[in-house]
């Protein structure tokens, strides 16, 4: 293959070069504008891009890269704190994402399932290498493709989820997936259902309770969050949370404190919060039935789940 390394790293350059294997013919640009020129005069099978570099960037890049017919496949490098880049271009095209310090053995495997994609006869008989998992996400159209390249950058933002589709679709086993592969898959995950949630119960069942707080209070008891520290709450039909709590929520989201009922003093908490949805959760704070600010702090980072007939 034809690669074209770009990145205003020389040191980075230097290692993409050297573990490349040597079959292949490795072009590298440490500026943005000699890699779309590179693009534009040279035919380039592969293209590895950094993000976040003086403009022209690795979005221009691979906008670039999509304007030639066939265009190369893109692979964007970016930093773990940089997962919404990662996430919007993966939405615009990019094939796959590294989080940067790469290894390697990630590297060479990368570019061989990419090989092995382009070129199948030259690179012999036998399974194509497989340059994804599927979480339990099975299909082969290309949005539930899209899904399933997102996990893993949105698993190591640690930011809220926003998911969304209709029911069946498998929205737990994205949320499964998004906790096993992110920095909190040894701590809990815990599911709940806001159908199934009476409403005088809420409160408690959420944010906990403290003794006497309410007839039958009878001992202290945690709410999900507070049972959820360190790892990951997943709250499917989120359309349904109260709206009078929604105020709370979303305190415990923006500086991660809770009091439980009946309790004056301030707890912390820290869970990564996945929420689902079959509704239009757009369309129901308009109406003014979810608060329209936890809804802009839910869909930080929406991903939409295609139904099994599109898959």
């Amino acid at each position: 293959m034809r690669i074209l390394a770009v990145d205003d790293d020389p040191l980075v350059l230097r290692f993409l070069s050297d573990v490349l294997p040597e079959r292949h013919d490795v072009v590298c640009c440490a500026e943005g504008r000699l890699a779309i020129e590179a693009l534009s005069t040279s035919t380039i099978d592969l293209v590895l891009t950094d993000l976040r570099m003086p403009p022209p960037d690795g979005f221009e890049i691979l906008k670039a890269a999509h304007r030639r017919t066939p265009p190369p496949r893109v692979i964007v490098l970016s930093a773990l704190n940089e997962a919404r880049a990662a996430v919007q271009a993966l939405q615009e095209g990019a094939a796959d994402f590294l989080v940067k310090p790469v290894e390697a053995s990630v590297i060479r495997s990368v570019v061989a399932a990419a090989e092995s994609s382009l070129f199948p006869t030259e690179c012999g008989a036998g399974p194509p290498v497989a340059d994804e998992q599927d979480f339990g996400l099975r299909g082969e159209s290309a949005p539930i493709r899209l899904v399933r390249r997102l996990i893993p950058a949105l698993a190591g933002s640690g930011e809220v989820v926003l998911v969304l589709g209709e029911t069946g679709t498998g929205k737990e086993l994205l949320a499964q997936a998004l906790h096993a592969h992110g920095p909190r898959r040894h701590g809990p995950f815990v599911v709940h259902n806001m159908a199934a949630t009476p409403a005088e119960l809420a409160e408690s069942l959420f944010f906990g309770h403290v003794r006497g707080s309410f007839s039958g209070a009878v001992t202290d008891q945690m709410g999900l969050f507070e049972q959820a520290t360190g790892g990951t709450l997943f709250l499917d039909e989120m359309d349904s949370f109260p709206l009078p709590l929604q105020a709370k929520l979303l305190r415990v989201l923006q500086e991660g404190e809770l009091e439980r009922v009946g309790e004056e003093r301030t707890r912390r908490v820290n869970v990564r919060l996945v929420a689902a949805t079959n509704r239009d959760l757009r369309a129901e704070a308009e109406a003014g039935r979810f608060r329209q600010d936890l809804y802009y702090r839910l869909s930080v980072f929406p991903v939409e789940l295609p139904p099994l007939r599109k898959r």
